[in-house]
This record gives C-alpha cells, sequence and structure tokens, in this order.
C-alpha cells in the first residue's frame, strides 16, 4: 500500500519536471513576463477542478476499474487506450528534450542516441522495480533536489531586475486569464494519482496527497517562472528552450564554481 510520504513527492516530481525543462517557455510566448501569474492561475484551477473531482469520486478503484463495473470489459479497453494515450502524449515531449538536456549540460562530446540508450535502459528498469520502487525513490531524492534548486534561486537574486515585472500584466489579461488555460497541460499527470487509487489505504490520502502535489508543484513552477522573468527581459525571454538551465547558467560564485550550471542535471 502507498503511503501519502510516498505518493505526494511522486505527484510534485510528475509535476515539476515539465517546469525544469521546457514549460516556462510556452507561458512566457503566451503571457510575457507576467508568466509567473499564469502559472499560479493554472495551480489555482487545477486544485479546484481536482478538489471538485474528488468531492463526487466515492470509490476506491481507478478509472479504469470504474469503466469495467459500468460498461463491462469493452469500455475497459477503450478507457484503458485512452489512458495509455494520454500518459503517452504527456512524456513524449519530456522524452524528446531530456536526451539534449543532458547532453547540453553534461555530456557535449557524447552522441545522444548513446544517451537516449542509456535512459531507455534506466526506464526499463524502473518498470521492472515497480512504481513502489520509484516512489521510494523520489521519497530520498526529492528533498535534497529541493534544496540544491533553491539553492539556485537564492544565488539568483543580484541577477534580479526589479524592472522586468512591468508591465504588471505582461500581454494582456486576454493572453494570462484565457489564452492562458491552455498551459494547464502543466497538471494533465494528474491522472497518474488516479491508476494509484486501488494500492492506497483510503481515498481521503488521495485527496491530501493531490492537494499538496498541486500547491507544491505549482508554487515552484510559479517561483521558477517569476526567477526567470526576473532575470530575463521579454521578449529575449522567450528565446531559451530550457529557461531553467539557462537562469542556472547566470550563477559564477568563482572560478572554482564557474560551471554551477551542472547541478542543474542532478535537479
Amino acid at each position: 500500500m502507498f503511503s501519502e510520504r510516498f505518493c505526494t513527492p511522486l505527484l510534485i516530481n510528475i509535476i515539476f519536471v515539465k517546469v525544469i525543462l521546457t514549460f516556462p517557455k510556452m507561458v512566457v510566448e503566451n503571457s510575457g513576463n507576467a508568466a509567473w501569474i499564469q502559472v499560479l492561475y493554472n495551480t489555482l484551477i487545477a486544485l479546484l477542478f481536482f478538489c471538485a473531482v474528488m468531492h463526487i469520486y466515492n470509490r476506491k478503484k481507478n478509472i479504469i476499474e470504474v469503466a469495467e463495473i459500468n460498461g463491462g470489459k469493452p469500455l475497459k479497453i477503450i478507457a484503458g487506450i485512452l489512458v495509455t494515450a494520454i500518459l503517452i502524449i504527456n512524456a513524449v515531449p519530456i522524452i524528446r528534450i531530456f536526451p539534449e538536456a543532458v547532453r547540453t549540460v553534461l555530456l557535449q562530446e557524447t552522441n545522444v542516441e548513446i544517451i537516449i540508450v542509456v535512459m531507455a535502459l534506466a526506464a526499463a528498469l524502473g518498470a521492472y522495480l515497480g512504481i513502489e520502487a520509484i516512489a521510494r525513490i523520489h521519497r530520498l531524492f526529492l528533498p535534497i533536489a529541493a534544496i540544491v534548486f533553491l539553492s539556485f534561486l537564492l544565488l539568483l537574486i543580484p541577477k534580479y531586475r526589479a524592472v522586468n515585472v512591468f508591465p504588471i500584466f505582461g500581454n494582456g489579461l486576454s493572453s494570462i486569464f484565457i489564452k492562458g488555460f491552455n498551459s494547464l497541460s502543466l497538471f494533465s499527470d494528474l491522472i497518474v494519482l488516479n491508476l494509484l487509487i486501488p494500492y492506497t489505504k483510503n481515498l481521503d490520502m488521495i485527496k491530501r496527497s493531490g492537494r499538496y502535489g498541486i500547491i507544491t508543484a505549482g508554487l515552484a513552477a510559479t517561483v521558477t517562472t517569476a526567477a526567470y522573468c526576473l532575470s530575463y527581459s521579454y521578449p529575449s525571454s522567450e528565446n531559451f528552450i530550457m529557461p531553467a538551465y539557462q537562469i542556472a547558467r547566470l550563477i559564477n560564485i568563482s572560478s572554482f564554481f564557474s560551471r554551477f550550471e551542472a547541478f542543474f542535471e542532478f535537479v
């Protein structure tokens, strides 16, 4: 059985990994340097949606099991195919950018094909060991990664420019609150939490994990996006593929730590 202390870190990472890689670029392109407001808005919408769904969801079964109960095996197959398709669609952008991130940050002379093979082997090993083993690793690893990433944000303080906050609403209110609705994709992998329902003690634990995960990851995404917007002015801020890595490159403590961004790959 999954406990809350394992389920919550897993959910946080599922959401925040997109922020580490490419997500801030998408919101900056839409809302300019008011992108952090858009992320905060998305977090609130995702939280309200999750709470509403869990308020009416009263079975300790995942969506595939519920489909089988209501429509038999045919509906179970359809639900399984749809869930698998959603997970694959969500994973493809991460799988595409991650090898490039490793190559850019750490292994400039290594063929990307080799990195992809190693990543595939690691994913296969994770699948073989199972979701519980992966969740336990998250429990151990996430606090350390959080401390390292928080140090990034603190070390960046001298690089922040308050003038980048203006105009407050960036490209306009419609960009943030209407067009910005599309960036709710940051939270699309919440479906994973539904799939874990049969392996948890009760629905209350799922509700708490979901709330804590959305709030923590959403606030972390907001702070990260705000740090990026404060470090780079718009429109130059929309030109970088991996914004989190880009702000890590600004850190230069001394000649010894001249490549502090290498810690980015650890995170």
